[in-house]
């Protein structure tokens, strides 16, 4: 009889069944056949429960189009194969270890032992299915090849710049990736001159042919053989990128050749470029691996076809994965979402949330009615670069296994994301690991069983997982057990609040799906995962750890094309649309006959991506095959309107819809595995053990069942708590849940127990609250700020918040402290929020108003909290059972707020507060659930653009309304007491870790000044060379930072706000500083990291203006106050800081719509900056800084948009400051006007350099051009609204930050660098640094480190590198 260290390998049926029969052929005379696998290779055929001689299966294949198919899975640690004849249904499974230096060595081993021991003829293999890592690994180890690019002259630098967000908000010492680990340098960045525009492809200038023949050859030479070519709004028209291949391939046979529209043909330059790179640049080691592969098996003799599982859930061949190798990226993980389909279809569940969990990563995906989620394409990236190719939609946390648990610097439990890995892995492993993770908690609390591992292969040590849990338990002052289970239930946690975050942001109630779970750990954590989402159902595969290998098993033939549109519902043009559709069709059908598949055979599926004309983001809607009309397209309109409510509870029926892509796929079935049979189990238990759950708050000892998986009985409801063993995983059913064993070999575990306990209001036991509620709520208010700022970013109109991100979301606790904010906000956004709800409160009172359950207040008041005028918060009252318990709040700059002149910035003259715009203080614009009409009708007859201006709004009041609800939810589920017994922890960690980053630095005084333009324009001194002074006097663990000594408040608009924007600069920047999230890690951003900062501003100053002084213009003075903040601390923590920023600057665009002359068009862009040179790394380049971080907007959406064309933008050159590390580069922007039109600026930094730091050179000013008519003008930094021409051209010259450190200790190669890449020039070098190159440009260059050494000699290079720390007393710098 088998024994509990047995592998089951199962038969299947010979007909595909569907979920509804899987019981039919039980008692009828067919007794199901397994294969065993014992640890000695010995092979025996097991029949109705008796040993006997094994079968030839391979006699009884009859069905001519039966197929001999083996699944392959490449793993980090292990590669899975799963064989399967579709005629007999016989399934067998191996495992091998993976050979990392070669993974087709691994692959062919499989496929190889499998059929050595099971007696396979592997000639007669028809097909082998495999999913890959070659394409990540690639990436994510840097280990491509080297690239060169051609693309548009003017726009050199696109992927370098980027779209000029920073990764993180609250960090100096961070890693930009596109910068950092470049896909292709600067040097190997050629241009030529070509121009396509919109809106229908129309060639502006003409593709010069001799300058790609050029570029190739310069490539050939260079012995660069991995080409991108990359032209503007070749999406449109890709004729110039074709024809620039053609010429490179005539001019480098051998070269590897990208196009960025043959690679994803969709708008969004930077997204489209760098998928087109990262194409290149894994494309010859893909290809190298596949071509070795495919010969590797033929030359073994193994039959068939190779193919390889694409990230969109469909196989593709070798041909296909040579040409575009960055379609198998997530090829692995899709193949998982495949096998979870198949699973749910085995089980009759077409809604599925699938839980892939492994060691170090969980990855979700969704299925919805049998159909598995596409990712947006602007959401999906790899190692921090975007990709935009068709891939399923699959998150990835932190969060398995080997996840490590530790106390952290503030005294907070955490699990994760730091992970043990397979080696040393957990302490229980035995291999050198000392730290608790998920897994020696599992041990410790009798949930894993030691000597039943891996099916009795391994052996768990439950001395070191106590030993390892118990340290842990000590720093926390728990027992030990309580330590253990508070790892799982935060793990767990974690878990939970990724999947809610995921379906909440696509409109799926989790209730109403099973979790299917899968992976080496899913089937260990998914029940009480499922109890957190009040998922009732949950489903474990017959073989968990072989999922993605069985899922390959099912995969079809699958390719995928798009075309980009920008049609509206006003003008569709049915006729483009069926002509691109039919070519797309032409496309595919052409690949799958390639493939052997026939158009007529193939199955083809439209579909297209539809927003609201103004919003970035999309919404999927299916298209009807056939000839598209103007009947057909009103119902897409219809479906559009449903999906959108359906995702975002809101649909704008008046709101013009445009159709941004059509899209489609297109399917060549194809014979997959058919549903398992597996034999009847006899044994009920192997045995028990003493296991601990945690039950109605109580920690409780159960005896749990220790079940083998394949002798469980069939159709009989079980209950828990029960462990399951077998050879791939474990799976735990807790206390109160039962589970059934199918046929089929599938579990259903029913955790209708676990679903929907709230908590019991007697929850006076606060004062005992321990850390893991306290990390469990944490997160849960964490990831409801994030999903409103997920849905306030989907649903917003305009440019500035759904392209830039100028907008904050934020929870605040009943009496005014923050708890959470999004992390998709710019800090200067969320920050605020708590001053917001100050402000309401105070004006509220004064009127003797109160909160009521249903309201929405508007507000914008900057002397009531508010960071200015433009800056409008929407605040939602939360209320649980009568009582005021928090608020959920949202702000977002807007467009125009009925000021001056067009747009909200460049208000560069207003004179008070009243004539920068609409004044809103404290207005419920919903009251007690009803909308107040009056006030939005006064929006729309006093602010330009009133109808995006609306939009943005009702975006805001959705995002605020639905954290409203979750916050009302988390009440119920936790109670009252709890939850807000919860926030001191919350703040009280935060204002600790503050605290010890404080007392870390020496005491004393540190002052800066720094100066600022102003109006410089005036005649009248006291409107220009403004200074800002900064104080900062440290005492232990407190700060206090003093602005006396800044410049008086003016009658002009560069005031900032004492609450709302010079507190929250202050703030931020000593956070980023001082608890920089590189270094520290994620730490809460909320009210208690500001207690141990104390600020004054004398009133009447700059940074604390008095009522009516104007404020609207005060974005770029606050963030030079945080860069002089960041000057002063520069003095007491060096190596924390960058040297001075290169300063933002905000530029409205606007004029008459060419349409409708009565209507405006608006377009606000945030001019990006630079950072200085910082200790160890270079500055970042064109980048938002400091108390801002926004994005820009693509060229391609811009020129399509609006009467604006893009000249160019790039880096500057020749202005990068001097030091051991250099500064970072400011860009160029150049603009058209392609209609009479205007701009108005605000701006500081063309008088005054970023500040050099410890020897480095200061940075380089900024400017701005208008050229008009044949003149050029000079523009100041401020300018206020200033008409022009059609034909104009406004070019903006952003600034270069400061030199960080001696420049003559700059590494040599690091000098020859940024000179081959022309960031400097070789007289620079030698000038700047003392570096002497010999070479020419057109030959190269080379150090000539003798020469230099000598230079550097004579010049003093044994300086020191930096002045020691100041260690008391006062400093100024």
């Amino acid at each position: 009889k088998p024994v509990a260290r047995v592998q089951v390998v199962a038969t299947h049926r010979a007909t595909r069944s569907v979920a509804k029969k899987r019981h039919a052929l039980r008692g009828s005379g067919v007794a199901p056949r397994v294969a065993l696998s014992f640890p000695n290779r010995t092979s025996l055929a097991v029949q109705g429960g008796r040993t006997s001689p094994r079968v030839d299966v391979r006699a009884r294949a009859a069905d001519e189009k039966a197929e001999k198919l083996v699944g392959v899975d490449v793993g980090g640690t292990f590669t899975d194969v799963v064989y399967t004849d579709t005629a007999t249904g016989l399934t067998l499974t191996h495992k091998v270890p993976t050979t990392p230096d070669n993974p087709s060595r691994g692959v062919m081993n499989g496929i190889l032992e499998l059929c050595e021991r099971f007696g396979i003829d592997k000639g007669e293999i028809t097909r082998v299915l495999h999913g890959t890592t070659t394409a990540t690994n690639a990436i994510l180890e840097q280990d491509g090849c080297t690239v060169g690019m051609i693309t548009t002259e003017g726009y050199r630098d696109v992927v370098h710049i980027g779209r000029h967000q920073r990764p993180e908000n609250y960090s100096i010492m961070q890693e930009v990736p596109w910068q950092d680990r470049i896909l292709v340098k600067r040097r190997n960045r050629l241009t030529v001159s070509e121009r396509i525009a919109p809106p229908n492809g129309e060639v502006l200038e003409p593709l010069d042919e001799e300058a790609v023949r050029v570029a190739a050859r310069e490539f050939k030479r260079k012995g660069i053989n991995a080409i991108a070519i990359c032209f503007l709004f070749s999406y449109l028209n890709p004729e110039h990128e074709q024809r620039a291949a053609q010429i490179v391939k005539e001019e480098y046979p051998d070269a590897f050749i990208t196009t960025s529209a043959g690679v994803s043909p969709m708008f969004r330059e930077f997204e489209r470029f760098t998928t087109a790179l990262i194409n290149t640049y894994i494309g010859p080691k893909v290809a190298n691996y596949v071509d070795q592969l495919e010969t590797g098996l033929a030359n073994a003799g193994v039959g068939g076809d190779l193919h390889v599982m694409a990230s969109n859930g469909g196989a593709c061949t070798p041909l296909m994965v040579n040409e575009k190798p960055v379609l198998t990226v997530l090829s692995g993980p899709a193949a998982g979402i495949l096998g979870a389909k198949w699973i749910g279809e085995l089980s009759g569940t077409n809604n599925l949330i699938t839980f892939d969990v492994g060691g170090t990563s969980a990855d979700i995906g969704i299925i919805t009615e049998g159909q598995y989620e596409m990712a947006n394409a602007r959401e999906t990236e790899i190692a921090g670069y975007p990709l935009m190719v068709p891939q399923i939609d699959i998150h990835t946390i932190g969060a398995g296994g080997g996840s490590i648990a530790y106390k952290d610097a503030g005294g907070a439990f955490k699990v994760g994301p730091r992970s043990a890995g397979a080696v040393p892995g957990p302490a229980c492993y035995s291999r050198g690991g000392t730290e608790p993770t998920v897994t020696d908690a599992n041990v410790v609390l009798g949930r894993l069983v030691p000597d039943n591992f891996l099916g009795g292969e391994m052996s768990l040590d439950l001395e070191a997982s106590k030993v390892a849990v118990s340290k842990l338990a000590d720093e926390l002052g728990l027992s030990m057990e309580e330590c253990a289970e508070g790892i799982i239930t935060i793990a767990n946690a974690n878990m939970a609040n990724a999947v809610s975050s995921r379906t909440v942001q696509k409109g799926i109630d989790p209730r109403e799906y099973a979790l299917v779970a899968f992976g080496g750990g899913g089937s260990m954590q998914a029940a009480e995962v499922a109890g957190m989402l009040n998922i009732s159902k949950v489903l474990v595969p017959p073989y968990p750890g072989l999922l993605s290998a069985a899922g390959l098993l099912v995969s079809d033939l699958k390719y995928d094309t798009s075309r980009t549109e920008f049609q509206t519902n006003d003008s569709v043009d049915v006729s483009k649309i069926n002509k691109d559709f039919l070519n797309m069709e032409d496309e595919l059908s052409g690949q799958l006959q390639k493939d052997g598949v026939d158009k007529k055979d193939a199955l083809f599926t439209r579909f297209g991506d539809l927003r609201y004309a103004g919003q970035g983001y999309e919404l999927g809607v299916s298209f009807p095959l056939g000839e598209i009309t103007e009947a057909t397209m009103h119902n897409i309109w219809e479906e559009f309107h449903k999906a959108h409510e359906l995702e975002f509870g809101h649909c704008f029926r008046d709101s013009k819809i445009e159709l941004v892509n059509i899209k489609l796929s297109a399917v060549g079935t194809t014979e997959k595995i058919q549903e398992p049979t597996y034999p009847e189990g006899t044994q009920s238990s192997l045995s028990t053990c003493k296991s601990l759950f945690r039950v109605n708050g109580k920690m409780e000892s159960f005896e749990a069942t220790i079940y083998d998986r394949w002798s469980i009985p069939v159709d009989t409801p079980l209950d828990g708590p029960a462990i399951i063993c077998q050879k791939d995983t474990t799976t735990l059913v807790p206390p109160g849940c039962t589970f059934t064993n199918f046929a089929n070999g599938c579990i259903e575990i029913d955790t209708s127990s676990l679903c929907g306990v709230e908590a019991e209001e007697d929850t006076a036991s606060v004062k005992d609250f321990d850390p893991v509620t306290a990390a469990v709520i944490r997160g849960e208010l964490e990831n409801i700020a994030i999903e409103m700022g997920y849905k306030l970013e989907r649903m917003a109109y305009s440019s500035i918040i759904r392209e830039s991100r100028d907008f904050g979301t934020a929870l605040v606790s009943a009496n005014g402290d923050q708890l959470a904010e999004s992390k998709q906000s710019t800090p200067l956004q969320s920050g605020p929020i708590p001053g917001y709800i100050r402000g309401i409160r105070k004006i509220m009172e004064e009127r003797g108003e109160i909160f009521e359950e249903g309201d929405v207040i508007m507000h914008n008041d900057p002397y009531g909290g508010a960071s200015h005028g433009p800056d409008i918060g929407f605040i939602v009252p939360v209320f649980y059972e009568g009582n005021l318990v928090g608020f959920s709040g949202c702000t977002a700059h807007h467009l125009d707020i009925g000021s001056l002149t067009p747009g909200s910035c460049g208000i560069v003259e207003a004179v008070d507060a009243y004539a920068e715009g609409l004044q809103f203080k404290a207005i419920k614009v919903i009251s007690r659930g009803k909308k107040n009409i009056p006030v939005w009708h006064m929006l729309e007859d006093n602010i330009r653009t009133s109808d995006m201006v609306k939009g943005d709004m009702e975006a805001q009041i959705a995002a605020a309304q639905q954290g409203a609800q979750k916050f009302q939810d988390l009440m119920a589920k936790w109670g009252t007491e709890t939850v807000e017994g919860s926030y001191g922890d919350l703040l009280s960690y935060s204002e600790r870790v503050m605290r010890q980053a404080i007392a870390s630095v020496p005491d004393g005084e540190y002052s800066a000044t720094t100066y600022i333009d102003g109006y410089q324009y005036s005649d009248d001194p006291q409107y220009k060379d403004l200074p800002l002074c900064v104080t900062i006097r440290i005492k232990g663990d407190e700060m206090e930072v003093d602005l006396t000594g800044t410049a008086k408040q003016l009658d002009k608009p560069i005031n900032m706000p004492f609450t709302g924007t010079v507190d929250c600069a202050i703030w931020l920047t000593i956070r980023s500083i001082l608890l920089d999230s590189k270094i520290h890690g994620f730490i809460p951003q909320n009210t208690g990291l500001i207690n141990p900062i104390k600020i004054y501003a004398p009133p009447g100053c700059l940074a604390n203006p008095i009522f009516p002084a104007p404020t609207i213009a005060r974005f770029c003075p606050g963030n030079q106050l945080a860069d002089t903040v960041m000057k002063a601390l520069a003095q007491a923590v060096p190596e924390k800081v960058s040297a001075g920023i290169g300063n933002l600057k905000v530029i409205s665009f606007s004029g008459a719509r060419p349409e409708d002359p009565s209507q405006y068009w608006v377009h606000m862009e945030i001019f990006e900056g630079a950072y200085g040179g910082r200790n160890g790394m270079d500055g970042m380049d064109a980048i938002d800084t400091l108390y801002a971080n926004t994005r820009n907007n693509p060229i391609e959406d811009i020129e399509s948009h609006l009467p604006l064309r893009v000249n160019k933008y790039e880096l500057r050159e020749d202005a990068a400051a001097p030091g051991q590390w250099r500064g970072g580069l400011g860009s160029v922007r150049e603009f058209t006007y392609l209609a009479d039109g205007g701009a108005s600026v605000e701006g500081e930094g063309h008088i005054y350099k970023p500040w050099g730091f410890d020897g480095g050179a200061d940075g380089e000013t900024a400017s701005l051009q208008l050229e008009s008519d044949g003149s050029r003008e000079d523009m100041y930094s401020k300018m206020p609204y200033n008409p022009a021409k059609a034909g104009s051209k406004f070019t903006a010259i952003g600034p270069a930050g400061g030199g960080y450190g001696n420049p003559l200790l700059r590494d040599p190669a690091k000098v020859l660098d940024d000179v081959e890449d022309e960031y400097i020039t070789a007289a620079a070098a030698k000038e700047q640094y003392g570096v002497v190159l010999v070479g020419s440009k057109d030959e190269g260059y080379s150090v000539d480190h003798s020469a230099t050494s000598k230079l550097r000699a004579k010049r003093g290079v044994g300086l020191s590198r930096r002045p020691s720390k100041t260690t008391g007393g006062r400093t100024n710098y």
